[in-house]
């Protein structure tokens, strides 16, 4: 298929069905055929590309309708020389689907690509549908997914299932790789309902997942995300960098990177790989990346995003040169929201999957989340290796920097925390303990049992945690009634320290090697542990 190549077309074509009306359904029906199409520029009206169906109509007086047991077979390939300044919805099945639309039991063993020259525009593209503003269920994608751009990438979204889900999805499973390859980060777009959000998280920058990109809430219809389950590697690679400048949070994450709602039973397998060539000026250019979740950046109150019975068995390998802002990584999630406040919890989640991480940017990275937010329940058992990194960084074997008084409890770590560079903090609970009160029964019941080692110039070094914010709030590491189990060594350059009996409770050993940290609000409660 050529498509018109009037820059000022906008474009709805399906293999099947190009846009069907207000009320249809469509059932069983499957695409055999290769598909492409190419354009040399798209400039005016949004563009939907699908093989089964390019856009589908739906309303609330028709509720019930939707996609059903559709498939697709063929290879679908999207050439667009150059996007200047209107999306493309793109789905191996279905482009779009509007409001109250359920696309339910479909699948794609189809690879999808789409090349770009220079893309100014959104593209928003999933191996089942681009955009959905209605549920979906029982859905699987088995083809490999491509994004290709030899200049800028600007604000794009890519799934293995929906790249944009407005409303709650349940039952998929992807198993095609997804990999993008870009010149440059170009910056932010208006995606879906995103841009009803806050200043700060008003338009989207480039998210890669593998089952959603972009959760949000549809009208009468809340988002939330269960038993999906990812099997194919992320792979995220920038090849060059002008130094422009220009902000934005790129995400990256083994099921979903912005959810707006609850994660729950949801499991990672495929690896993620984020690489970048050159080492960045960019200023406010930040990453997000978790083995389940990136974030919740994108929720209106940043705090809705509760991880619940999920596991990350994928390997994550970061170099990251932007920002100097903190960067975050976890084996569950990344950024769990926001730091006052936040009523997310990750609970009940295991992390076996190793993260390692090189590049000059600050990062804070941790085995089950890299930002600050509850957790309860936990198991980390990947190692987290640092080969090189900003000095300001922090990483934990639960989590990397955890502050707000938040709950840090009944979970284990024993992962391994190596940095082989000088870094602020690293610990086998957290790296970071932030300034604010952790009162008796916040930090309790962990088992740490693992070796964390440090370079001898590092201030922060800890078998429980590496470096505090400060001395002027108490922090209760352990209770009485719940310690903090503790076993493993302690290395600090060339120095070796076994934890046995007789030091167990020494916060030299525990928790911080610079003296002026070791304040008398920082209580240990500490056994060995078995």
């Amino acid at each position: 298929v050529e498509d018109n190549k009037d820059p000022n077309y906008g474009a709805t074509r399906g293999a099947l069905i190009g846009y069907s009306a207000v009320g249809a359904n469509i059932r069983d029906c499957v695409n055999y055929g290769d598909v492409t199409i190419s354009m040399d520029n798209h400039s005016t009206g949004t563009a939907y590309f699908g093989t089964v169906s390019a856009r589908f109509a739906s309303s609330a007086e028709t509720i019930g309708c939707g996609i059903y047991n559709c498939k697709n077979y063929g290879d679908f390939t999207i050439n667009i020389s150059n996007s200047n300044s209107v999306n493309s919805y793109v789905g191996a099945v279905t482009g779009s689907s509007n409001s109250y639309t359920v696309t339910e039991g479909c699948e794609n063993y189809g690879n999808l690509t789409y090349n770009s020259g220079n893309s100014a525009a959104a593209v928003v593209m999933a191996g089942v549908t681009g955009y959905s503003a209605g549920q979906i269920k029982n859905c699987i994608n088995e083809g490999n997914i491509t994004f290709n751009s030899t200049s800028q990438i600007k604000g794009t979204v890519v799934a293995g299932i929906a790249a944009y889900q407005n409303g709650p999805i349940s039952g998929c499973t992807n198993k095609g790789e997804i990999y993008m390859t870009g010149g440059k980060f170009g910056g932010r777009n208006t995606i879906g309902s995103i841009d009803a959000g806050t200043n700060s998280t008003s338009s989207p920058a480039p998210n890669f997942a593998g089952i959603v990109a972009l959760g949000y809430n549809s009208k009468g219809s809340p988002f939330s995300i269960d038993d999906c389950i990812n099997y194919g590697k992320i792979s995220y690679y920038w090849t060059e960098n002008d130094g422009s400048g220009t902000s934005g949070i790129t995400q990256l994450a083994g099921v979903i990177c912005a959810p707006c709602g609850p994660v729950s039973n949801c499991h990672n397998y495929g690896d993620i790989e984020y690489l970048s060539s050159y080492l960045s000026e960019q200023r406010n250019c930040l990453s997000y990346v978790g083995g389940v979740v990136a974030s919740d950046y994108y929720a209106k109150s940043q705090s809705s995003a509760t991880i619940t019975n999920c596991t990350n068995e994928g390997n994550i390998t970061l170099e990251i040169n932007t920002g100097t802002s903190n960067n975050a990584a976890g084996g569950i999630v990344g950024w769990p929201g926001k730091e006052s406040a936040c009523t997310n919890v990750t609970k009940n989640c295991v992390n076996k999957g190793n993260l390692t991480f090189s590049g000059n940017g600050k990062i804070r990275l941790g085995g089950i989340q890299g930002g600050s937010g509850a957790i309860e329940d936990c198991v980390n058992e990947g190692h987290i290796t640092v080969n090189t990194s900003n000095a300001s960084s922090v990483y934990g074997g639960l989590a990397g920097f955890h502050s707000g008084g938040y709950a840090l409890r009944n979970s284990t770590n024993t992962g391994n925390v190596v940095s082989n560079v000088k870094v602020t903090g690293v610990g086998g609970m957290a790296g970071n303990l932030g300034n604010a009160k952790h009162l008796d029964g916040v930090l309790v019941n962990n088992t740490i049992k693992c070796t964390v080692k440090a370079t001898a110039d590092t201030c922060g070094v800890g078998m429980v945690a590496g470096h505090f914010n400060g001395k002027t709030n108490a922090i209760y590491l352990g209770s009485e009634e719940a310690p903090i189990k503790v076993a493993g060594t302690l290395q600090i350059g060339d120095v070796a320290t076994t934890v046995d009996a007789s030091n167990v409770n020494d916060p030299a050993v525990l928790g911080g090697n610079c003296t002026n940290y070791l304040g008398t609000m920082h209580i240990y409660n500490c056994v060995l542990a078995q």
